[in-house]
């Protein structure tokens, strides 16, 4: 999104350090130190604050992609979290919900949603993902292989995306 749009990153890391968001970005999360002292416990509800406070701030001229990962293990099936995802949605240019299942999200997130990339996925969770994306095609997502992507976009055909390991490390944008 900043190589080809120049949209900067606002993200939610739980585990921050073990990816490199690119100097673009603004990164919540415990330190590594906070990690390695055993208190990410504390810091993860801490940093989850700050990211909500600063995505209610974001407008977007500001030019911001949202990410949210690990939602499957912070709060994504919180109500509390439901709103925060349509605000994201009209406060960004761009946000990515990063989870292991389908059922890491609330109906009310998963309804707001425009676009989907999915990995391999189990046939429960690609008929459910097919259901919210309007398309059965979604359900070729049961058939994907290592380095394969099923990319949907709500009213459009679903697409099989093929990227080397290179390609990946370099940074691919299903958009284009």
């Amino acid at each position: 999104m900043w190589r080809d749009w120049n949209y900067k990153s606002l993200c939610f890391d739980p585990y921050k350090g073990e990816l490199d968001w690119g100097k673009q970005a603004v990164v919540f999360g415990p330190s590594m130190k906070e990690q390695e002292q055993g208190l990410s416990e504390v810091a993860i509800p801490r940093e989850f604050s700050r990211f909500r406070r600063v995505i209610s701030s974001v407008k977007p001229e500001n030019k911001y992609a949202i990410y949210w990962d690990e939602i499957s293990d912070t709060g994504g099936r919180d109500p509390k979290n439901a709103g925060l995802v349509t605000a994201a949605r009209h406060n960004s240019n761009a946000v990515f919900l990063l989870g292991h299942s389908y059922a890491t999200m609330l109906p009310r997130m998963r309804g707001s949603l425009s676009h989907l990339i999915l990995g391999p996925v189990m046939e429960e969770d690609a008929k459910e993902w097919s259901r919210v994306m309007l398309d059965k095609a979604v359900m070729q997502a049961t058939e994907l292989k290592q380095y394969e992507f099923l990319f949907k976009r709500k009213h459009h055909p679903a697409k099989i995306l093929r990227y080397s390991l290179t390609e990946i490390k370099a940074g691919v944008n299903p958009f284009l």
